[in-house]
């Protein structure tokens, strides 16, 4: 009887034992499963967390390129303006020095159509307006211009100090400018401006003008007696 108690009890002994192995088998392997079920699910949340941020730089890429696009186009709208209004002002200018050289042409050819119909030399003093009044302290610009298809010799003016010769050439038509310098001599006066052309032919223009006395600066004194009688002496004397 005691051998078979004993041999119950070992039996159950072992049954428990077996039954506690299994038991911690199947745990250890649910943890392992489990283990790798975590492993996997960290894999995929690392996987979309690598495809979010890719999705994201790539919005930002986009984003990036389109500010980009966005300053190209408004920097070639503005080019495109600023072109525009060059062509704009190119063509006015254009235009312009079209009118210009329109003009230039006729002036030439009214010119040498008059050049053509000169026989005698031709001479103006074209400034200043005869009859003009200037001062002892202003400065005087002659303006001449003389003309003969043969050529100008030369332009002899006389008529206040001593006689100017303006040397001529071969050309048809020219430009004299000759000034009187300050200070001047006060006068009534008559310029007379002859040419002489290459084949020794000659014209004349006069011009008339007066000289009158510059105005004088008042004096130290002068200028102390108008402040005197302007402001009382007390007042003048208080502000010093």
């Amino acid at each position: 009887m005691k051998t078979s108690a004993f041999i119950a009890t070992l039996l159950t002994f072992l049954m428990v034992i077996l039954v506690l192995g299994a038991a911690v088998f199947f745990l250890w392997q649910a943890r392992q499963l489990l283990e790798n079920d975590v492993a996997g699910l960290a894999t995929e949340v690392a996987g979309a967390n690598s495809t979010a941020t890719a999705v994201r730089a790539y919005v930002d890429a986009r984003d990036a390129d389109l500010s980009t696009s966005e300053a190209v186009r408004a920097t070639a709208e503005a080019a495109l303006a600023t072109s525009e209004a060059n062509y704009e002002s190119g063509l006015q200018t254009l235009e312009s020095m079209a009118a210009s050289r329109a003009t230039l042409v006729a002036q030439s050819a009214t010119r040498e159509a008059l050049l053509a119909a000169l026989e005698t030399p031709y001479i103006t003093i074209a400034y200043p307006e005869d009859g003009a009044t200037f001062t002892t302290a202003s400065s005087i610009l002659l303006v001449i211009t003389a003309a003969h298809p043969q050529g100008v010799d030369r332009v002899a003016l006389r008529g206040y100090g001593d006689p100017v010769l303006l040397p001529g050439g071969s050309e048809p038509y020219r430009v004299y400018n000759h000034r009187f310098s300050p200070p001047l001599q006060p006068g009534n006066y008559t310029i007379t401006a002859t040419v002489t052309s290459r084949d020794q032919q000659t014209a004349a223009d006069t011009l008339q003008f007066t000289v009158t006395a510059a105005p004088q600066e008042a004096s130290g004194t002068q200028q102390l007696a108008w402040l005197w009688a302007r402001e009382p002496a007390a007042d003048w004397l208080g502000r010093r």
